[in-house]
């Protein structure tokens, strides 16, 4: 005798609550760590740090501390870990969205207990906190450091780790912004990834060093989004920028939040929507 066909029971338990998107960022931040390149990154930027304040322990060991342990090489050294949360960026951005429109993993998303808003804070919030994270924390193992090994401090020590913090959180904004606009953009994960990281090197190393070579005028080199950002750390870190950044500050700071603005805006209008809704 058949059995009557009836519907699942109702679920008699308890629900869980809260957003989704701290599940989204978690597994964004692992698809970055088992992807040979972004681990490969990050490892460079560890291995950087841990180089850099063992040279500047040498240094300081044979040396003068108060020309060693300087707001300047604070500086630089930021400057430099700057390559490395771009380049942990175009590993995480570029198949961030895109790769969820292509092969439609936003049914899935939205098919389970996923809002949109959980899914873009999710996406979004991870390519942002990876950026911020691969800047800031060697930022802070070099502050926490010093106290250990220099006894005095250079002029406005005291509130450099929060001009850090500022000068991390600037640039995380720019990078995971263009970058995740990018992905909205392309038909390539590895060509979005590409273009981020190899658009910066080719406005900082060829077309700013160029121009300012050919011409031996400074105000070329407001074309390299490294200029524009290092320009700031007059009033940042109350330090003169190294090199000869002769344009305005403020030209500096407009063309920084303009990209800022310009990859965010590239977010909001071009984000993965299901097959089928109107935009």
């Amino acid at each position: 005798m058949a059995e009557p066909v009836t519907g699942y029971p109702r679920w008699q338990g308890t629900l869980s609550g809260g957003t989704r998107a701290w599940t989204i960022v978690a597994t964004e931040f692992r698809k970055v760590w088992d992807d040979t390149w972004g681990r490969t990154a990050i490892f460079l930027v560890l291995a950087y740090t841990a180089l850099y304040m063992g040279q500047r322990f040498t240094l300081g060991q044979t040396g003068t501390e108060s020309s060693v342990h300087t707001m300047d090489a604070y500086v630089a050294f930021l400057d430099l870990i700057r390559w490395g949360a771009l380049a942990v960026v175009a590993v995480a951005a570029g198949p961030s969205l895109l790769e969820d429109r292509r092969k439609g993993a936003l049914e899935l998303y939205f098919s389970r207990s996923v809002t949109r808003a959980d899914y873009l804070v999710g996406k979004l919030g991870a390519v942002f906190l990876l950026a911020l994270f691969v800047m800031f924390v060697p930022a802070l193992v070099y502050y926490g450091s010093s106290f250990m090994f220099f006894d005095t401090k250079p002029d406005g020590w005291n509130t450099a780790l929060l001009g850090a913090l500022g000068y991390s959180v600037g640039w995380a904004a720019l990078v995971s912004g263009l970058g995740l606009g990018l992905s909205t953009t392309m038909r390539s994960s590895r060509g979005a990834s590409l273009v981020l990281f190899g658009g910066f090197a080719a406005l900082d190393i060829i077309l700013a060093e160029l121009l300012h070579g050919i011409t031996r005028r400074a105000t070329f080199q407001i074309l390299s989004p490294f200029n524009a950002v290092s320009r700031q750390t007059e009033w940042i870190f109350g330090i003169e920028p190294e090199g000869e950044l002769n344009f305005p500050a403020w030209w500096g700071l407009v063309e920084w939040v303009l990209l800022t603005v310009v990859g965010w805006a590239l977010v909001a209008w071009r984000y993965p929507k299901v097959a089928g809704e109107g935009r």
